[in-house]
């Protein structure tokens, strides 16, 4: 054999070598776990399973301040505020609120220790992981400057004027198609190009309400559950069944879902939970009747009669209207449009230069380009008109009866109950 030969088998070797080594050093080296930069201490260390980590139950708890409420058997209760999860040692299955869901992996026993996937115990209760060098640092920070505010609010489902209370979301727009609650069909959700062709059914779920759709999903409310699926009406899941219930609003907004949920009065706590079903939040513990997500704050009625400002995770709350009947809630750029006891006013985002832009009972208000559309409800036949924002001109577009009034792909649409018929209209 050359001396060439012998010298490359050589370095070879000794690569070989010092990889086997190296890697023997890495698989050997303890998994760290940090929440907030504070090193969690485990009697059984944490363990990677091809690539998830597992980490004793009752120490990552106590770390996340989550409260193991119950522990009979295999059976497993962990609560944090208004979340619930149950867990079964050995099973897949869990549920969140009552809900059932999949885990990726089943929490084990480990020298007498439980484990769990330190990535689902903590998303679950609205953290993040990061996971680098075998250390796994977990974070609980919440947004609280305008920057991270309006980055998490960046991207909504629909319009805050088809969202609205009194327009529920029945229409919503979508790189060229419109979704909608079809009134001649039991309320099932259908899809139209904007030019109205092309007619398909999305899902046989009936009366859906509430539209949303973010990135390719849609979600929306049905027999009081919220459900998600593709925009096709495939891979359907029900993200939170809330039984019988008052009536409800849902807004996406950024990576959360903000609604209202109340089982014993008509209108419901705002809560807001993840895109995936989990980490609800309970914002607002009073009945909100109407509310609008929009640039990293929520603006809402609490009793229809006292109008708040507060930061998307619920913090800085700010009183801005004390007094009258909130009838109405629509908001574009830095203004509201309020109807406080049937006259519709202007007003600053922080309450101030309170202005009457019109003596009329105008609700069901929409906002799109410069026009505000609104049902008269001054007049018994609640007439369809719009006010130009600048200008306050008034055109009355219909003498029809109008309920629901959503706007998408240029075109207006409405429910008129005297002739049980949806109508469609040009925006003018």
């Amino acid at each position: 054999m050359g001396t060439r030969v012998k010298m490359a088998l050589l370095t070879l070797m000794l690569m070989t070598s010092l990889y086997s080594t190296t890697s023997a050093a890495e698989g050997t080296k303890p998994i760290v776990v940090k929440v907030n930069n504070q090193e969690v201490s485990f009697d059984v260390p944490p363990v990677n399973d091809e690539g998830k980590i597992f980490v004793p139950l009752r120490a990552i708890a106590d770390a996340l301040d989550v409260s193991i409420s119950s522990w009979k058997g295999n059976q497993i209760k962990l609560t944090n505020g208004v979340i619930s999860i149950d867990l079964q040692i050995g099973s897949s299955s869990y549920l969140l609120n009552g809900v059932n869901h999949t885990l990726d992996a089943p929490p084990r026993l480990q020298n007498g220790r439980t484990l769990v996937p330190i990535r689902f115990l903590s998303e679950m209760f609205g953290t993040d992981v990061f996971y680098a060098d075998r250390v796994a640092n977990i974070r609980t920070h919440k947004p609280d400057s305008p920057q991270e505010h309006e980055l998490a609010s960046e991207v909504t489902g629909n319009t805050s004027g088809n969202l609205g209370l009194d327009n529920k979301g029945q229409f919503a727009e979508y790189k060229g198609w419109v979704y909608f609650f079809n009134n001649t069909d039991k309320g099932k959700l259908y899809k139209q190009k904007t030019d109205g062709s092309d007619l398909q059914k999305v899902s046989n779920d009936t009366y859906v309400t509430n539209l949303n759709i973010v990135n390719q999903t849609i979600y929306y409310m049905t027999d009081h559950k919220i459900v998600k699926s593709d925009l096709d009406g495939k891979n359907r899941i029900v993200l939170q069944d809330f039984g019988a219930s008052g009536l409800n609003v849902m807004v996406v907004a950024g990576e959360w879902i903000y609604f209202t949920q109340d089982k014993t009065n008509m209108f419901g706590q705002l809560y807001r939970m993840k895109l995936n079903g989990t980490s609800m939040e309970l914002l607002e513990s009073n009945p909100v009747s109407r509310f609008i997500v929009d640039r990293g704050r929520i603006y809402y009625a609490i009793y229809s009669q006292k109008l708040f400002t507060m930061n998307t995770d619920g913090t800085n709350k700010k009183k801005i209207l004390n007094q009258g009947s909130i009838l109405s809630l629509e908001k574009k750029d830095a203004l509201l449009y309020v109807n406080n006891s049937g006259k519709l006013y202007t007003m600053k985002t922080d309450g101030t230069s309170s202005t009457l832009l019109l003596d009329r009972n105008a609700q069901n208000l929409n906002v799109h380009g410069n026009w505000l559309y609104y049902a008269d409800y001054s007049e018994y036949s609640k007439k369809l008109y719009r006010i130009h924002l600048t200008d306050k001109t008034v055109q009355k577009l219909s003498d029809k009866k109008t309920y629901y009034l959503n706007i998408a792909g240029e075109r207006i649409y409405y429910y008129n109950p005297d002739a049980n018929e949806n109508v469609v209209l040009d925006i003018p």
